[in-house]
């Protein structure tokens, strides 16, 4: 027991001191999974991601990137489902839920994402009283499950503050991270 009680305060220890403190941005990158060169910046408001051959816009929809600063700027907007998938700049679409869920650092929270590489994503903890989610980012993977009357009316979202993936109605407002195939 005294055993098991100092691994447990140990690792709590390494976890505390390899913490980034960006905001609520936490990391524990003992944990296995991390790769710090996953990403290579394009320079442009992107970056292609070395593990799936992806492009992902670094900024969600209704931010900017400003390249002097290194960070997005404005306020990422919500929108419906339809909404984002039919505003994904020229070149650009909304991610299936596989796509979207490769992004997950579960390494970290708050948001479970690589803030250094995604600044400023949006990100919120479940709301506790009724474990509802608060928005995500959408992905262009409708759900397969009808509701009661048999009706398609949810689409998969993925939480970035703890990596949850959930389904949630298309009229809810998510926000929107555009990626595209490779450079």
């Amino acid at each position: 027991m005294r055993l098991a009680v100092t691994i447990i305060l140990g690792l709590a220890a390494i976890s505390v001191a390899y913490a980034d403190h960006n905001s609520l941005h936490e990391c524990n990158y003992l944990m296995p999974g991390y790769t710090p060169d996953r990403f290579q910046d394009l320079g442009d408001g992107t970056v292609y991601d070395n593990r799936t051959g992806l492009v992902w816009q670094r900024c969600a929809y209704g931010q900017t990137w400003d390249s002097t600063e290194g960070t997005c700027t404005g306020i990422a907007q919500t929108l419906t489902w339809q909404e984002a998938l039919q505003n994904a700049p020229s070149g650009f679409r909304l991610p299936n839920i596989k796509e979207l869920a490769s992004l997950l650092n579960l390494q970290c929270y708050g948001p479970a994402l690589n803030a250094t590489v995604f600044p400023r994503a949006p990100s919120s903890p479940i709301v506790a009283s009724n474990e509802d989610p608060s928005p995500g980012l959408w992905s262009a993977t409708a759900s397969v499950i009808p509701d009661a009357g048999g009706q398609h009316t949810n689409a998969w979202a993925m939480g970035t503050y703890e990596g949850r993936l959930f389904p949630d109605l298309k009229t809810t407002g998510n926000f929107a991270l555009y990626v595209k195939t490779g450079p």
